[in-house]
């Protein structure tokens, strides 16, 4: 067996005794979400406008709807602000 070989499998071999151990760790944590929790986070704004809720508006509103919810996250602009893509 090559050294790469070996140290690839010594690798793999302490990575996954380390995963087992923090799986073990936090068992018996959290739950499953409930479909009433996924449908509140269930957020996104597709390019073709799926996702937005139904009714009317103006650019105006628009805009302080942008910026008391989605500017923290995707920029002023939509230019990202390091944390999602626009």
């Amino acid at each position: 067996m090559s050294r790469f070989t070996e140290l690839a499998l010594a690798a793999a071999l302490v990575l996954s005794a380390g995963a087992t151990a923090a799986a073990g760790k936090y068992e018996g944590i959290g739950r499953s979400a409930t479909p009433a929790e996924v449908k509140a986070w269930d957020i996104d704004v597709r390019p073709d406008f799926t996702g937005l809720p139904p009714g009317s508006g103006s650019v105006d509103r628009g805009m302080e709807v942008w910026e008391s919810k989605c500017a923290s996250c995707h920029g002023t602009f939509g230019e990202s602000n390091e944390v999602f893509t626009p």
